[in-house]
């Protein structure tokens, strides 16, 4: 959503949906001009497979970064975006359908911005065009997403390039730290392992514990096989389940 004054300014309400872990994430950002490096920065972080939008509610210079991005992004272009009044009805129309008390946050963060609003519905709709809104509001779990949190350290999307934390120089995977460090089996590990390269730690205990659990499974290999095959089991029952 535009807002006036001399300099453009941006309200853009994002919602990122796992459907694997049923995560949902919320954050509001204002931008002003047409950089946009925090809603880049974002996009760099989350990785995102697709993107749903309304056509003439996203400006140019967003639809060009996310176009040029690699690996290509899903553009999808979805026109059942609504206004916010509307948007918090159909909000709480889904919650009242499933008969599911509205999270404190979910409500809060709405209420704080209109453009979340809209996104949150657009998102939910989208979800039920592809019939997988009622699993994740069942399961999901609703989160504020907070890329500036003290526990780690914010990385720009200048810094993920420039350090090659998700792709190398060329565009792929291969030779970045990511790809070198990606030895996950699982939807859910692979972008667990991304969030871990792109916010580094920067608790000293908290680093040094994750550094213990690294030696631990060094000194016992035969857990991770264990660990591994316990992991598999448990993705092939929810394959089968859903």
């Amino acid at each position: 959503l535009p807002i006036d004054s001399d300099i453009l300014k941006y309200e853009i309400g994002i919602v990122s949906v796992d459907i694997t872990t049923g995560r949902v994430e919320l954050v509001t950002i204002e931008e002003k001009g047409d950089d946009f490096p925090q809603l880049r920065t974002i996009i760099c972080q989350m990785q995102p497979r697709e993107v749903a939008y309304l056509p003439g509610n996203v400006p140019m210079g967003i639809l060009r970064y996310l176009s040029s991005i690699t690996p290509s992004i899903q553009l999808t272009n979805f026109r059942d975006f609504v206004d916010p009044i509307l948007a918090i009805n159909d909000i709480l129309e889904t919650f009242n359908r499933l008969q599911l008390p509205i999270p404190d946050l979910v409500s809060q963060l709405c209420k704080s911005s209109g453009s979340l609003c809209c996104a949150l519905s657009g998102a939910l709709r989208y979800l039920s065009s592809i019939l997988l809104c009622d699993r994740l509001m069942m399961t999901g779990t609703f989160v504020e997403y907070d890329p500036a949190s003290s526990r780690h350290l914010m990385m720009n999307v200048g810094a993920i390039v420039d350090l090659e934390l998700l792709q190398s120089q060329n565009g792929g995977e291969k030779n970045s730290l990511f790809g070198f460090l990606r030895h996950t089996i699982t939807p859910g590990g692979t972008r667990l392992l991304k969030k871990w390269v792109t916010y580094p730690l920067q608790d000293v205990n908290k680093i040094n514990h994750r550094l213990d659990a690294i030696v631990w499974f060094r000194d016992n290999p035969e857990k991770i096989n264990e660990f591994r095959n316990k992991i598999l089991k448990i993705q092939g029952n929810s394959t089968q389940t859903c």
